[in-house]
């Protein structure tokens, strides 16, 4: 039988925890969760396995605001083995991008609202030439659209067609553009078919 450690007690069940790898020899862990504060507050924590030097560290808190209940934390890492989280707060579905440097988390930043199961994505290669952060992707009901979130970036207003040669543009030009705002950070896709591609509905793009 595998073996098994306890991470977190009493987190929430209405969404899964998220776990990503570091890019170091070690490969270690980072796993993300949503449990309750008190009753009307719920809270974001991030938990570091050192395998197998120093075990399971303490866990931090991503984000926590009393009386707003944060939930679907997605978590990714850069090649600088920074984690990077998207969350979403349950009041209107409110999106939100979080990062941590140096030992510490930074203060959270509005993606957009009417957001569902957000997923967290690093660049390949994560590279500076290719732009040094992450990427993302959530599901936008009040549209029925997936949008692309980059923070980064400049806004972009891009159709389907020209998502792919978006991506290598942005490889080759450090994304320089001039194009239609959507709401700030991050670009929306529109077009049909899976979420990696884009889609205009039916889909929501969880890459679980």
């Amino acid at each position: 039988m595998g073996r098994f450690d306890a991470v977190a007690s009493l987190v929430e069940s209405a969404s899964y925890p998220s776990l990503a790898t570091t890019y170091d020899a070690a490969g270690d862990l980072w796993i993300a969760y949503a449990k309750d504060v008190t009753s009307g507050t719920r809270a974001t924590y991030a938990r570091f396995l050192d395998y197998p030097a120093a075990g399971w560290a303490s866990a931090e808190t991503i984000d926590s605001l009393s009386g707003t209940v944060f939930t679907d934390p997605s978590i990714g890492i850069d090649r600088n083995n920074n984690p990077h989280v998207l969350y979403v707060s349950a009041s209107g579905r409110q999106l939100y991008y979080n990062a941590r440097s140096g030992g510490v988390w930074g203060a959270r930043q509005a993606v957009g609202t009417f957001a569902d199961n957000p997923t967290v994505m690093v660049r390949t290669p994560n590279d500076a030439t290719y732009g040094g952060a992450v990427g993302g992707l959530y599901w936008k009901t009040s549209a029925q659209e997936t949008y692309f979130f980059v923070p980064e970036f400049p806004t972009l207003l891009v159709p389907a067609a020209f998502s792919i040669l978006l991506m290598f543009v942005w490889r080759r030009r450090a994304g320089r553009y001039d194009a239609s705002r959507t709401e700030k950070g991050h670009v929306r896709l529109v077009g049909s078919g899976r979420p990696e591609v884009s889609t205009a509905g039916g889909s929501d793009p969880t890459l679980r």
